[in-house]
């Protein structure tokens, strides 16, 4: 079945394993007794095991080793142990023993390694499991398994912790046990860090095929949970009714499923069926950390309906909660989410300092992949104040711990964020270089949400390069997985990014129909901060199709929203319009003034990208000032935007001005 792992003798090419045996038989008998011994060890050893298990005395073993790295070049000094010269050479040597002194030497070494675990050495214990494994101990396998599998996932050390948990299984054999399931649950968390969701799914499957009831009802929420990190909502959902079937005996597991049932609706933008399903979760809660983790997501509903007063208040109550019941990793997710909002509000100083909370309280956990979400939180909101520089120190730290522990959906996450980044500041090559990694690593580890989110987020970086044609594929690209998996939310996003392209292109009608499915969904969903983006979009195709009265409406309505939840790069955007609305009119001073605070918000918030230019540049047309627009045109030169740069110097041939 399934449950076994097997560790097969390496099968070396015959070439190479010629090469390396010329150079072993060069060896004395002692001297390749020696290495035969150290090649069970493993591919790094040291001189104390090796004199232990070989029954020599230290000192021998030292000076054969010596000569063994200064005659034959075979193994290498580093301090206090020896590595092999390469690790093909180890390999051989390991190859070539018989199988019952292969066996018999693991099971040598792993004694030494126990007796030195229970002197205090917990940094050996992964190593002592898998040599009792090679030797058929299953026994002692199966005692210190767990707990070693642990210590490596502790540490993040992915590779190890997997090869610990697949050796335990192989020893538990066949036979269901309590043991077997917890040992793939661990499975299943290590192969969802990496990023391999197929791998984990079929161990959970594994799961749902030997449990029945409410273990089985469980195994269906972590199947869910999977299908959610691919962005598989359909499936995922499946799964949540599969357990709730099972789970009806259980007011916590169904409460559970309940709550994830909720999670699912609020992925797919569904907010208002979304905390229906936390408020009915809460009613079974009986546990506070279950209770603690309900409020979170009741909040993260509201931040994505732009009700951050609300939000506020359930990630306080979260926070009360894993405060009183001691949990640091609760305290510090709710110390994240807190800043986030904050940010949301614009309000950077006091979600610079929630942020910081958390990081500290996860760097005093250990929490590596935490710390790496807090660079990551951090980076965007410097982003925001113009800080660029600093926003790619911080996330490129994020980058460096996520790639270290093999974190690969939030990997591809900082790299989308890193993109961002670069589009900022106009460094479009560097945004498409970093977007593109990250969709790589989505398309790999089969993440439909993240590579339709990529796809956005590169059509956004060809839009602000001018090149409208390869813009509307990657967000057509990025509307059709949205439509699949049905994340209302993305395609919300996805169809307002249409629209802009056909505006640009001068198609109103169509940029139009495409802005009226933005506001239908966004309005549907609740999503404010879409919603108010629409509504300020349609205004300006409503104003270049002549019905100015209907402009005027939506502005009026999207800045309201976009003042009432600080938006202020939307509020600064919404002014621009109205700007042009009023030369629309021949309101030559208001538009002017509109233009002006348009500018003074850009640059209170440090941003200067192509919106920025795009405001310089209506104002500049307003005054008829051939600098201003000379200066946007320098801008959009750099960036290679030709589509601008042939719009600017048209206006200014019209002013009779040499480029």
């Amino acid at each position: 079945g399934k449950w076994r792992y097997r560790s097969d003798v390496a099968k070396i090419p015959v070439r190479v394993q010629d090469v390396i045996l010329r150079r072993i038989r060069k060896l004395g008998r002692e001297e390749r007794e020696l290495l035969d011994a150290a090649s069970v060890i493993g591919e790094v050893f040291t001189s104390e095991i090796l004199a232990n298990i070989t029954e020599s005395t230290r000192m021998r073993v030292l000076k054969m080793l010596a000569n063994i790295e200064r005659e034959h070049h075979v193994v290498v000094s580093l301090k206090d142990r020896y590595r092999f010269e390469h690790a093909k050479i180890r390999e051989v040597l390991y190859a070539e023993l018989p199988e019952e002194l292969r066996v018999t030497y693991h099971d040598a070494i792993a004694n030494e390694l126990e007796e030195a675990y229970r002197k205090g050495n917990r940094a050996c214990l992964g190593e002592m499991v898998l040599h009792y494994w090679h030797a058929g101990n299953n026994a002692k396998v199966i005692e210190y398994g767990l707990t070693a599998g642990k210590l490596a996932q502790k540490k993040y050390a992915n590779d190890e912790a997997l090869k610990i948990y697949k050796a335990v299984l192989s020893a538990l054999g066949e036979t269901y046990s309590e043991i077997k399931v917890q040992i793939c649950y661990a499975i299943v968390d290590v192969l969802e860090l990496d990023g391999r969701y197929d791998e984990a799914l079929s161990y959970i499957n594994e799961v749902i095929a030997q449990t029945n009831g409410v273990g089985r009802a469980r195994a269906h929420r972590r199947c869910a949970e999977i299908y959610i990190n691919k962005g598989d909502y359909t499936q995922a959902m499946e799964e949540v009714k599969k357990g709730i079937e099972l789970a009806k005996d259980s007011r916590v597991e169904l409460a559970r499923l309940n709550s994830l049932e909720g999670l699912i609706y609020e992925r797919k933008g569904d907010y208002d069926l979304a905390i229906k399903c936390q408020e009915k979760a809460l009613t079974h809660f009986e546990d506070e950390k279950d209770i603690a983790n309900v409020y979170i997501r009741t909040g993260g509903c509201f931040w994505y309906r732009g009700e951050y007063d609300k939000a506020l208040e359930y990630f306080h109550k979260s926070l009360e909660i894993n405060e009183r019941i001691g949990n640091l990793k609760g305290i510090a997710g709710s110390y994240n989410n807190i800043g986030v909002v904050y940010y949301e509000k614009g309000e950077y100083a006091v979600a610079l300092e929630y942020l910081q909370k958390a990081l500290k309280l996860r760097e005093r956990m250990g929490d590596v992949q935490g710390i790496a979400a807090s660079y990551n939180n951090t980076g965007i909101i410097y982003m925001d104040m113009g800080a660029y520089s600093k926003a790619l120190d911080f996330l490129k730290k994020g980058l460096d711990l996520q790639e270290r522990i093999g974190d690969l959906e939030g990997s591809a996450g900082t790299c989308n964020n890193i993109g961002i980044v670069y589009k900022e500041i106009g460094a479009y090559d560097s945004a498409l270089e970093s977007h593109m990694k990250g969709l790589k690593i989505r398309e790999k580890i089969g993440d439909v949400e993240g590579v339709a989110t990529s796809n956005n987020n590169i059509g956004n970086v060809y839009f602000e390069k001018g090149d409208l044609e390869k813009a509307l594929s990657f967000f057509q690209n990025s509307l059709m997985l949205n439509e699949k998996i049905g994340d209302a939310h993305g395609a919300a996003e996805a169809y307002g990014n249409i629209a802009h392209v056909h505006f640009e292109k001068g198609d109103f009608d169509r940029a139009l129909e495409y802005a009226q499915k933005c506001l239908s969904i966004s309005q549907k969903i609740g999503n404010t901060l879409i919603f108010a983006n629409s509504l300020i979009s349609s205004a300006e195709i409503l104003l270049e199709l002549g019905r100015t009265d209907a402009s005027r409406e939506n502005l009026e309505k999207g800045i309201a929203l976009a003042q009432k939840h600080s938006m202020k790069s939307l509020v600064a955007d919404a002014l621009r319009i109205y700007g042009k609305l009023y030369m629309a009119v021949g309101d030559r001073v208001e538009a002017l003034d509109c233009f002006a605070r348009a500018i003074e918000i850009f640059e209170q918030i440090k941003k200067r990208d192509n919106s920025y230019y795009r405001t310089y540049y209506e104002y500049g047309k307003a005054r008829e000032d051939p600098a201003m627009l000379k200066n946007a045109l320098a801008w959009f030169e750099h960036t290679g935007n030709a589509h601008w740069v042939m719009r600017i110097k048209k206006c200014l041939e019209q002013m009779d001005t040499k480029v």
